[in-house]
Formats: structure tokens, sequence, C-alpha cells
């Protein structure tokens, strides 16, 4: 073997075992490191209480400092109803003074009614009187004593004196003075009555008004004190789960550690990763080099029995190299060797010459240029055929180096044709999505099952035909249900189809089902409502469409449609 690549790898194989030892330390230490950093993550956890315990409290931090905007919101809220009271309180109290003072003024006006009326009164008898003796003074210029009163029919004992026209004309002014003084005081008691009335009437409102802001302040004080309430029972459930004075500061300080935790526990997953790849390498390599010992060893030994030597050495560094040594001596002892029988080649070689000039000279020859042109002759068609036997060696060679490429070849041909079918998008699709219904089969069945009391089952095979468990699993197409039975495996696979996007993250939000309950007994159409107030407690849409009489008494959103008898159209009856 070439000095230097043996040397080289004697060399590797002698620092392999430090290497080996020094990545296993630095391996042992990093998982150290590693537990050590998952230790003090779970101490930190148990200390924070978790990304829960923060996600927790940040809730109700976030919660309190929206219910402080709230109480501050509604106390300004308090104040404004409160100063509305207020004014409201003041405006009825101005405005029952004035209505006191209308009163007062409408009782004024009604006494002056009165006395007008009454001095009317006294002027209209005044003026009776006076128009009396004016027309008895008209009547003296005809009468006589004894004569009858054309007035009162009565004999007249004495004729009256006579009195001054004068009189009546002051009567009669004086009546009219005390008609139209009559009229005014009339006048103002309607004014100041209608003014009492639109104060009261103005008072009432007021009233209704002071009600009203009486009530939304002591309403906006209720939702004040409810909400302070929440205020404070919320700051006990944060002190509770975050003493101290700073909730805020001690989240943060607790999601900063934790971070760092993590952060650590991260690193040291990396230094122990990186450590464990560096040992696999260095341990490769350790094979990689212990393979090409064992091939060294073999070496020398064939080369040790080529040269006349029984060499046997193991793949240890150390006995290599001996044996190495030993394998120099005897290529330097067989090159010796070789050099003597070299010589004692020569010497026989002159010997044969000497008998082929003897033999050429029996044979008759023209001596060496016959000899020449024979041996010429021989060893141009020996290089023939050698050349030829290369030319075909090569060929042959490149025929089996193709042949097995070609096999190779072919054998991936047919991996990539099968992954390229089975990578098409109808086929792949058609994989995932027979797949998914394997799993919805699986899924529906315990549905199917339970509403059916243990008689039918989904097959496996994702073809939703149905094992009728009744007849020792025989298998039925779905078409050779029942009405009802039908119902009942389509909600099976409805109630499904909802688990199982709901387990994917994804949300089914409605689901509309058609008939089917005209044929099942009040037991099986409790199973299936039951089936459908579980999709219904989803938060979901389930629209049934049905005709069955029992069914609507048992659903509290109803929308009723007929036909109309003209028309043919469908109307909504009620809804």
């Amino acid at each position: 073997p070439a000095r230097k690549q043996t040397a080289e790898l004697l060399v590797r194989a002698s620092a392999g075992s430090d290497q080996l030892e020094a990545a296993e330390a630095t391996l042992a230490s990093a998982t150290d490191d590693l537990e050590a950093a998952r230790r003090h993550h779970a101490a930190t956890i148990e200390a924070t209480g978790g990304q829960e315990v923060i996600a927790q409290a940040v809730g109700l931090i976030e919660r309190a400092a929206d219910l402080a905007t709230r109480v501050a919101a509604l106390a300004g809220h308090v104040e404004e109803a409160a100063a509305r009271a207020r004014r409201a309180a003041e405006q009825h109290e101005q405005a029952k003074t004035a209505a006191a003072a209308l009163k007062d003024a409408e009782g004024e006006a009604q006494a002056a009614v009165a006395d007008a009326g009454r001095a009317a009164d006294d002027a209209d008898s005044a003026l009776h009187a006076a128009r009396h003796e004016s027309m008895a003074v008209t009547l003296r210029k005809e009468l006589a004593t004894g004569d009858t009163c054309p007035v009162c029919a009565q004999a007249v004992a004495e004729v009256p004196p006579v009195r001054k026209v004068a009189a009546l004309e002051r009567a009669e002014k004086a009546s009219q003075t005390a008609h139209a003084a009559l009229t005014e005081a009339r006048g103002a008691h309607t004014a100041a009555a209608k003014a009492a009335a639109g104060a009261a009437a103005e008072i009432g409102a007021l009233a209704s008004a002071l009600e009203s802001s009486r009530k939304m302040e002591s309403d906006a004080a209720a939702e004040l004190a409810e909400a302070k309430s929440a205020e404070a029972s919320l700051a006990g459930e944060l002190a509770e789960l975050v003493p101290g004075d700073d909730p805020a500061g001690e989240i943060e300080a607790r999601r900063r550690a934790l971070a760092e935790a993590s952060a650590l526990v991260e690193a040291s997953t990396g230094r122990q990763s990186a450590a464990r790849t560096a040992l696999d390498e260095i341990r490769s390599g350790e094979g990689q080099v212990a393979t090409e010992l064992v091939q060294l060893a073999t070496t020398v030994a064939t080369l040790a029995g080529q040269l006349g030597g029984d060499l046997r050495p193991s793949a240890e560094p150390d006995e290599l190299e001996a044996a190495l040594g030993e394998l120099r001596r005897l290529w330097e002892s067989a090159k010796e060797e070789t050099v003597g029988e070299r010589d004692a080649a020569g010497a026989r070689q002159a010997e044969a010459a000497s008998e082929l000039a003897e033999v050429v000279g029996e044979l008759g020859l023209e001596g060496e240029e016959t000899i020449g042109d024979a041996r010429q002759r021989a060893a141009s068609e020996l290089g023939k055929l050698a050349e030829r036997v290369e030319v075909l060696t090569a060929r042959i060679a490149k025929f089996e180096d193709l042949e097995a490429g070609s096999a190779e070849a072919v054998a991936r041909l047919d991996i990539y044709t099968t992954l390229a079918d089975d990578l098409l998008p109808s086929r792949f699709l058609k994989f995932i999505l027979d797949e998914e219904r394997r799993a919805l089969a699986a899924l529906g069945s315990e549905h199917f099952e339970r509403m059916t009391q243990g008689r039918y089952r989904f097959t496996s095979d994702g073809e939703f035909d149905v094992a009728d468990l009744s007849a020792a699993e025989a298998e039925r197409r779905a078409e050779s249900l029942s009405g009802g039975e039908t119902f009942l495996a389509s909600l099976s696979l409805a109630l499904a189809l909802a688990e199982m996007v709901t387990r994917t993250g994804g949300r089914l939000d409605a689901f509309f089902l058609d008939e089917g309950f005209g044929s099942l007994d009040p037991e099986h159409l409790d199973l299936a409502m039951e089936g459908i107030e579980a999709l219904v407690g989803g938060n979901r849409l389930v629209a049934v469409v049905s005709h069955v009489p029992q069914l609507r008494e048992r659903v509290e959103d109803l929308i009723e449609l007929d036909n109309d008898p003209v028309t043919g159209d469908t109307v909504v009856v009620r809804a």
C-alpha cells in the first residue's frame, strides 16, 4: 500500500478515539444542560402559572381596564343625570310658584267679577227705579185723585209729586258703567283662569320631566353601582391570581421569565442536537476508518502471502504498523531474490540463443532474417488479437454497465411511474377523499348504530353501504333502507361530518334535512330529534323539511308553506 495514504490512515485511526471521547463528553454536557434548562423551564411554569395563567391574567387586566373606562363614563352619566334632575326640580318649583301666583290672580279676578256683578245689579235696580219714577211723572199729567191707574189698575189715592228727569239719565249712565266694568272683570277672570290652567299643565309636564330625570339618575346610579361591584369583583379575582400592587408589571415579568426559560430550552436543544450530529459524524468517520483498517489488514495479509510470508494482522493500528514493517522486510527480501533470478534468466537466455542458432542451422533456414520475419508476423498478429480482445473486453464491460444501469433505470422508472400516477391531481385527491370517506363512515357508524338500537352500521370501505347487524352483518345497499331508516343514516352522517370538521378547526354553520320522519315510531323519532338537537347545540342553523305534525309540535321556529289554489305558487302561510 502507498506509504502516505497508509500513514494518514493510521494517524486518523489514533486520533479518532480522542475525537470520539471529546464528542461524547460534549454530548453528555449538552444533555445535562438541556435537562437543567427543562427543569428550570418547569420550575418557571410552576412559579408563573404558565401561559394559561398569564393569558387569563391579561384577559382580567384588559377587562379591568374596560370596566374602569365604563365606571368613569357611568360616573359622568350619573353627574349629568343629577344635574338634569336638579334643573328639572328647580323648574318645577318655579312653575309651582308661578302657578300659585296665577291661581291667586284668578281668585282676585273672580272676586272682582262678583263685585262688578253686584255693582251692575245695584245699578240695574237704581235704573229700574229711576225709570219707574220717570213713568209716574209722565202719567201724573193725565191723572187725578180717584182715577184708575193705568199701571196697577187701582184707584189713585194721591197724585205723586213731580221729580227731576235728570235722575233717570244718571241711573242709565251708572248702569252702563257698571255693566262695562262687569264685562271687563269677566274678561280678566277668563284670562287669569286660562293662565292658571296653562301653568297647571306646565307643572304636570315638568313633574313628568322631573320624575323621568330622577329615574334616569336612579338607573345611572344603579348601573354605576353594578359596574363598581363588577370592578371590585374583578379586582379581587385578579388579586387572587396575581398578588401585588402592579399586576400588569408582574404579568410582564412572568412573561419575560417564561420566554427566557423557553429560549434557554430551545438553545440547549440546539446545542444537544449539534453535539449529537457531530458525534454521529465522528462515529461515521470511525466506521469508515475501521473499514479501511480492515481492508488494509486484508491487503497486508494478501501481499505477505504473495511474498511468501504469513502475516495475519488485526485491524488495530499498532499491530498493522508492525505488520507493515514486516511486509516491507519481505518485499526487500523478495526484490533481492528477483534480481538474482533475473541474472540467472539472462544466462539462460544466452544459452537458449546458442541453442536456437543450432536449431536454425539444423532446419536450413536463412538465419536471423527469416526468424525475425516470422517473429514479427507472429507479434503483429498477437498485437492485433490483443487489441481485439481489449476492444471486446471494453465493450463487454460497457454492455454489462449498461445492462446494470438499464435494470436500475427500469426499476426507478417503475417507481417513478407508480409515484406519478399516485400523485396525479385526480388520484391523489381521490386517495385523500377515500381516507376521509372511510373516517366519516366509521364515525357515522357509531351514531347510526345508536339511533337504530344496534341494528345498522356503515361498511368500512367508505362506500356508505349498510351492514345489517341483525342479519350476520350482511351488506345492503343504502337504497334498500326505508324512508325513516334513510333519514337516520343521513342524520348520522351529518353528525359525523360536523364532528370531523370541528376536530380540524373548521366549522359547518348550516344543515338542511328533508323529510324522513313519517315512518319512524315515537322512540326513533325521539332519537332523531336528539341528533338534530345535538347539531343545533353547536350554534348551527338546522332546517328540517317535513310533513309530520308531531315534528312541528317539537320545533319552536316554523315556516309553514302551502300552494296557492289559484296560481299554484308556493306561499308562506305563517312563520
